[in-house]
């Protein structure tokens, strides 16, 4: 199993990487997490990288696993529901989230198709953004695994 979570924007503060890696560190090795930060891209530059991206991930294996954009407008999705979608796409190949920045992502990036969900329909900062895409992984791990993380 293998995630990669790519985000856009400026790098996080102290506080946002302490808080993001306690949830890191609580994600089992198994799931091969490796984050990505783009922080010295243009907001129109990420459509471009963007794409040289995904040939070039498409290019390295058959299918090039499944690339998620974090949008407002994409699905929305349970807790369940997210641990049920990762474990499912995991099957496929590498899993990969694209954060955007402040700004989000350049008009251009909707051309490439990209399948998008929602982590909430507010605007959210791309931070905090972040962080919950995190802890949303982590807690889909312990769904997973019958840990009591999860309340319902």
């Amino acid at each position: 199993m293998k995630i990669a979570l790519h985000f856009f924007g400026k790098k996080p503060s102290i506080h946002q990487s302490q808080i993001l890696e306690n949830y890191l560190k609580r994600i089992p090795k198994s799931y091969a997490l490796n984050v990505i930060l783009h922080n010295k891209l243009a907001h129109k530059d990420t459509a471009t990288q963007l794409a040289k991206e995904l040939t070039f991930l498409t290019m390295q294996t058959q299918s090039g696993g499944t690339h998620i954009l974090l949008d407002e407008g994409g699905q929305t999705l349970s807790s369940r529901e997210f641990e049920n979608f990762i474990q499912k796409k995991l099957q496929s190949g590498i899993l990969h989230f694209y954060v955007g920045g402040a700004n989000g992502f350049h008009h251009e990036v909707d051309k490439l198709n990209l399948l998008k969900i929602s982590i909430s329909s507010f605007t959210l900062p791309h931070e905090i953004a972040r962080l919950i895409l995190v802890e949303q992984i982590y807690r889909a791990y312990t769904l997973s695994v019958g840990h009591p993380y999860h309340n319902e």
